[in-house]
């Protein structure tokens, strides 16, 4: 995501909104690429504070923090497989990708829930 991409996103997002005559009001992350966009007519753009995105957003929580604990847990697991057998364990994006959905399975539906 860049500020161009958000930028034009958010004025064809606007465009649609005066269309269908709504007011909306979008609660805006500190991140980066959303900057501010003037002359929006039918969308008011609130920013939240610095540092509080990991307190407002679940998926923050601890989802995240779990899936990366346990796609390295199993990473390493391969490492090792590799290391016994004498083989150098190579990763690509297609093994990293079977990893990630591994890792994702693992994930408890607790820590989701």
């Amino acid at each position: 995501m860049t500020g161009h991409i958000y930028e034009k996103w958010l004025r064809d997002l606007d465009r649609r909104f005066l269309s269908e005559k709504r007011k909306v009001l979008l609660i805006v992350d500190n991140c980066s690429a959303h900057i501010e966009v003037s002359d929006l007519k039918a969308i008011r753009a609130e920013f939240l504070p610095p540092n509080v995105t990991s307190i407002l957003q679940p998926m923050d929580q601890g989802v995240i923090n779990s899936f990366k604990r346990i796609y390295s847990r199993v990473l390493l697991q391969r490492v090792v497989m590799g290391l016994e057998l004498e083989q150098p364990y190579e990763i690509d994006v297609l093994i990293a990708m079977h990893l990630s959905i591994r890792a994702w399975n693992d994930v408890q539906e607790t820590t989701i829930l």
